[in-house]
């Protein structure tokens, strides 16, 4: 015979549960224990709590100051072929309203991204100890990134080395910001990404569609999946009578990530056999879809017939290139080249056939 038992669980940690079966006589059986090792990524903070100290973005935490075209040269050998110069405003949480910024410590500020088609996640500290309340920066452009703000702790270095017979001390919690969701298209427009389900059925009557997730979802769901969280756990509670039905019934949620290419996310409802699929997109001012600007065709990368050509397969016995790819696409070729044993198509530029020397971004 099988039981069910649920409880709700409040915080990560070891957890010890102790199973009795009992008769109708009041005979009990000797307890089976079960051990359970829950993981902090299954309950990430919604709306997580700020730690004393932490600091805070401004109320306008972003300036764009136009493209430039001096790309970051934090996010590596990657290109996206625009560039954007912002400048990143913040205060210390104990800054009162009005008053002058006054920082207690120094700042790292740390980047959160996901490069377009790649289901990686990666992390970059855009600078380190900043002791002003503003940085400027040069941002990709069409690319999802989350920022934080980071209390630099002295200390974490140098309890790094620890000598023979001590004990290494607990690292210290991380006091850090609440994440800063930023996606800039070309022309310096703020892009919206959306999280929706497949929803069969709807009270309306509509036929099954895509429907967005609750809003107050939609920036917990973005920054755990750009900091590279495997799922999250939410919980949605039932509409009052009156109140307008939510897409999701009153319960507890598992959205599980998928790597956008093999595998589709995924949500499920605790306890029930309730599952849908999930996908993100990303959209424009005006509610269009904007996961990629809108080139023309002469200009398409030949790849992935999406973004912007800017970069050029240079031959080295002609002495002339061809503009064939976007930085995307060219950071494939790159990858390709520096591993070895890539398939033959891999090796010839895409355009001509030929092999090539280098591939390199071209400025027009």
């Amino acid at each position: 015979q099988r039981a069910s038992w649920a409880c709700h669980l409040t915080a990560s940690g070891h957890y010890l549960v102790e199973v009795v079966a009992e008769n109708t006589a009041g005979q009990r059986s000797p307890p089976a224990m079960l051990a359970l090792d829950v993981r902090p990524e299954v309950f990430p903070p919604l709306g997580e709590e700020m730690a004393p100290g932490a600091p805070q973005w401004a109320e306008e935490p972003v300036l764009i100051l136009g493209p430039t075209s001096e790309g970051g040269p934090h996010f590596g050998d990657y290109d996206p072929g625009t560039w954007l110069q912002a400048l990143l405003l913040w205060h210390d949480s104990g800054t009162e309203k009005g008053a002058a910024p006054a920082l207690a410590s120094a700042i790292d500020v740390v980047c959160h991204f996901r490069r377009p088609g790649s289901s990686d996640p990666h992390e970059v500290v855009l600078a380190k100890r900043v002791a002003s309340s503003r940085l400027q920066v040069a941002l990709p452009a069409h690319v999802p990134m989350s920022l934080r703000l980071v209390v630099h702790n002295e200390t974490a270095s140098r309890d790094t080395n620890v000598l023979d017979g001590e004990t290494p001390r607990p690292p210290a919690p991380k006091v850090q910001s609440e994440p800063l969701l930023q996606m800039l298209s070309e022309s310096s427009e703020q892009l919206r990404p959306v999280w929706e389900i497949w929803s069969r059925g709807s009270p309306d009557g509509q036929p099954p569609r895509w429907r967005p997730l609750p809003e107050e979802l939609q920036n917990v769901l973005e920054a755990m999946w750009l900091e590279g969280q495997r799922k999250v756990a939410f919980e949605v509670q039932q509409p009052a009578s009156g109140e307008a039905t939510n897409i999701l019934t009153g319960g507890r949620y598992e959205l599980v990530f998928g790597d956008d290419r093999q595998v589709q996310h995924s949500l499920r409802r605790a306890g029930s056999q309730w599952r849908s699929n999930a996908r993100r997109v990303v959209l424009d001012a005006n509610g269009e879809d904007a996961s990629a600007p809108m080139v023309a065709v002469e200009d398409q990368c030949v790849v992935c017939m999406e973004r912007r050509r800017t970069h050029a397969f240079m031959h080295q016995e002609t002495g002339d290139g061809h503009l064939a790819v976007c930085g995307g696409c060219a950071e494939a070729y790159r990858i390709e080249a520096v591993v070895g044993g890539a398939p033959r198509h891999v090796r010839l530029c895409p355009m001509c056939r030929r092999t090539f020397t280098s591939v390199q971004r071209i400025y027009q």
